[in-house]
């Protein structure tokens, strides 16, 4: 909301996870739901109010990887030099062991390419960095999930209100 980003511009104060605090450019994977085109500004805003560099292609290994996702995602390209990679589809039964491949590459000391790489091996993902070469990253086909699992976690911290989902016109 622009008077909490003001706030945060003012006091040189980064982004912040509401669960632990933690910067969000301090993460393996910050990942960005892509409802629709009018949230491109906001995408924009969370990566510069979290010290992340706009560009994926001015990013660098000690950088997390910004992952993006939702019904955009299908024809996102106005964005996509925004993102490392985008998951094409339904992505909830997929996305906990996909950032945990990622934490663990991470871990192991990969490279950002090579992880990248190895998830642009996936059929839903798209990697906007291997446009133009035969990579199967430089495609993605629409994973669809018919039915989710029952058992999906609920949140056990703070929850944002609706009022800034929902109030905006």
């Amino acid at each position: 909301w622009p008077d909490m980003a003001a706030a945060l511009r003012a006091s040189a104060t980064p982004l912040w996870a509401l669960e632990s605090g933690t910067p969000v450019r301090d993460f393996d994977v910050v990942g960005v739901t892509l409802p629709h085109e009018l949230a491109a500004a906001a995408i924009l805003g969370v990566l510069d109010l979290s010290g992340i560099p706009l560009r994926a292609d001015e990013r660098r290994d000690e950088h997390p990887l910004v992952l993006g996702g939702g019904a955009w995602t299908t024809h996102a390209a106005a964005v996509e030099p925004c993102f490392d990679a985008l998951f094409v589809g339904d992505g909830e039964a997929a996305l906990p062991a996909l950032v945990r491949e990622v934490g663990l590459a991470r871990r192991r000391g990969e490279n950002r390419r090579a992880i990248l790489e190895r998830l642009g091996a996936r059929p839903e993902i798209l990697v906007p960095a291997l446009r133009g070469t035969e990579h199967p990253g430089a495609r993605a086909r629409r994973r669809f999930v018919r039915e989710l699992p029952d058992s999906r976690p609920f949140a056990s911290g703070p929850v944002g209100g609706l009022a800034p989902v929902f109030d905006r016109v």
